[in-house]
């Protein structure tokens, strides 16, 4: 008798860890909904229509942020054309310059941006930087062989002038 009672002990056992496998796969499965054909239709059919009026939103204020709104004509002002003229003329003799920067010899190489004249020399101990100040220059950095003086405007005729003279 007491085997008959350990085989119902283990039945109970089995149908318990049966019915415990079937709750947790009821728990894990998501029900999935289905869209019908005419659903997706109108689903599509909405997207497209609010991706046009968007676009077109777009469009309409990329093309308001490319107006200008305060001038009425598409010339240039006299402001404008009057800010991007240079001076050509260089109130300084380029032999001093020359000499402030250790004679034509030690001049390598020589160039300019709208508001500065920058030269490549071969020994910097030769600039004399307190000369190039009494020239009219605003600052000058000096690193490694570079030679940087800001002139302003007058930089671009300055590195003419120069490049003239030392016939580079």
């Amino acid at each position: 008798m007491a085997t008959k009672v350990l085989t119902k002990e283990k039945e109970t056992e089995k149908v318990v860890a049966t019915e415990k496998k079937v709750e947790t796969k009821t728990k894990k499965e998501t029900p999935k909904v289905k869209i019908t054909g005419s659903q997706k239709f109108w689903y599509i059919f909405f997207c497209i229509i609010t991706f046009s009026i968007l676009y077109w939103v777009v469009q309409a204020k990329i093309k308001k942020a490319n107006q200008q709104p305060f001038s009425t004509s598409a010339e240039p002002t006299s402001d404008t054309t009057k800010q991007l003229k240079r001076t050509e003329k260089v109130p300084f003799s380029i032999e001093e310059l020359i000499e402030a920067l250790g004679t034509k010899e030690n001049i390598l190489t020589v160039d300019a941006s709208l508001s500065s004249l920058k030269v490549g020399v071969k020994e910097k101990e030769k600039v004399d930087q307190e000369k190039i100040k009494k020239l009219g220059a605003k600052g000058i950095m000096i690193s490694g062989l570079k030679v940087s003086m800001v002139f302003g405007d007058i930089s671009i005729a300055a590195k003419e002038a120069l490049e003239k003279k030392l016939g580079f």
